[in-house]
């Protein structure tokens, strides 16, 4: 497959896929919210020229279907969770981050520093939240409350009013530091909003697989202090690292041969090419595949009387990909290293954990900033010494 860079053909690949959601029940959405690292596989290459261009266009598309939600659409999401068996998703994952976010302020607390934790995206406080709760299991964790300054960012202005509420009722409240500070704005603001080296703890779940370039690892490791620690939940897949995967998944939402014909002349998909590429996953990422397949065809049936902007595409990655970016932005991931050198994770036995026990499609990472030492230079990551836009898996 021949690929195409330039900004006229990739808005023509837009096009074509709107054009083909028009036979769905829910709509495919842009290209443009694959990874990045799989836009190859797609026929896109990114180039220093489009890549910007790629990331508006991203966000954008994000944008106009947040806005377009409606309790009816988020109602019908969280019937066909549920009936997808994924119900326990999100919970688990605030849980597991709470739980990891306690461990570690723990092991980082000496009876005098105060913690700035910042939680983007924030939605209904529920991430927030799940870290008191795990605070206030224990007496030697309930005594770090009065040195926890917590900062919630959330685009939706009445999920916040929600999150304030909530977290006002909480036991730990009137123990903290100070109010949370809540603030009404997007991922851009964290930008403006935060000095280098003032966050000592990032949260954030079940948002960052919205963004297709993980330029914001890079902005995140910079605000945090030296010793800073970022952890995150979120889902992964890997059913769209290519197009092959996406013949079931268009059926599941109402395709017939024609609607997967034609996606697969587009993209150049063989007879055969699924299962060759499908038998090169492992079991769990194959269950994978299933259990967002369930997902999707529940929510088609849900939605089938009610006329709603949804998309199916999101920047799913594999977990393993995730870290990586991580990584490469110049985080600490090894749990090896991370219990040896730095001070939050002396008692953790793993800094990466999954909510599912037979998939990988969510999960909680923890990854630290480690000291610099005398006479060493900065940590530099791959990505800051030498630009390179490379996919990260092709088949």
């Amino acid at each position: 497959m021949k690929l195409i860079s330039e900004i006229n053909d990739l808005k023509k690949l837009d096009d074509f896929l709107s054009a083909l959601s028009d036979k769905l029940v829910i709509k495919i959405g842009s290209w443009s919210r694959i990874a990045h690292q799989y836009l190859a596989n797609w026929g896109v290459q990114v180039t220093e020229k489009n890549r910007d261009w790629i990331k508006k266009h991203a966000a954008r598309s994000f944008l106009e279907e947040w806005r377009a939600s409606t309790e009816k659409s988020n109602e019908a999401i969280e019937k066909a969770i549920a009936e997808a068996k994924l119900e326990i998703g999100n919970e688990r994952l605030n849980a597991q981050l709470g739980e990891m976010v306690a461990s570690i302020l723990k092991n980082m607390h000496d009876g005098k520093r105060t913690f700035t934790i910042y939680d983007l995206g924030a939605g209904p406080g529920d991430t927030t939240i799940a870290v008191l709760d795990a605070l206030d299991l224990y007496e030697d964790t309930q005594r770090i409350a009065p040195y926890c300054n917590f900062r919630l960012v959330e685009p939706g202005s009445t999920r916040l009013k929600i999150a304030e509420a909530e977290i006002a009722k909480h036991s730990l409240y009137k123990s903290l530091a100070n109010p949370p500070v809540y603030v009404c704005g997007s991922y851009d603001y964290f930008e403006s909003d935060i000095r280098r080296g003032a966050v000592d703890v990032f949260i954030s779940n079940a948002v960052l697989h919205h963004f297709p370039f993980p330029d914001h690892f890079h902005q995140i490791y910079e605000k945090l202090a030296e010793d800073g620690v970022m952890v995150t939940g979120d889902w992964h897949n890997t059913i769209f690292t290519h197009p092959a995967f996406m013949a079931p998944l268009l059926e599941a939402v109402g395709g017939d041969t024609n609607v997967v014909n034609e996606f697969k002349n587009r993209f150049c998909i063989k007879d055969g090419d699924r299962e060759r590429l499908e038998a090169q996953l492992t079991p769990r990422q194959k269950e994978c595949h299933r259990a967002f397949i369930d997902f999707q065809r529940a929510l088609s049936i849900r939605l089938r009387d009610v006329k709603e902007m949804l998309c199916m595409v999101e920047c799913l990655e594999t977990i393993e990909d995730r870290v990586k970016n991580m990584e490469d932005a110049g985080f600490e991931t090894r749990s090896n290293v991370l219990r040896q050198e730095h001070p939050g994770f002396r008692e953790t036995t793993e800094n990466k954990k999954l909510v599912f026990p037979d998939n990988d499609l969510a999960g909680v990472v923890a990854v630290g900033k480690l000291k610099q030492r005398k006479n060493e230079p900065p940590q530099r990551s791959r990505n800051q010494t030498k630009k390179e836009i490379r996919p990260r898996i092709t088949y």
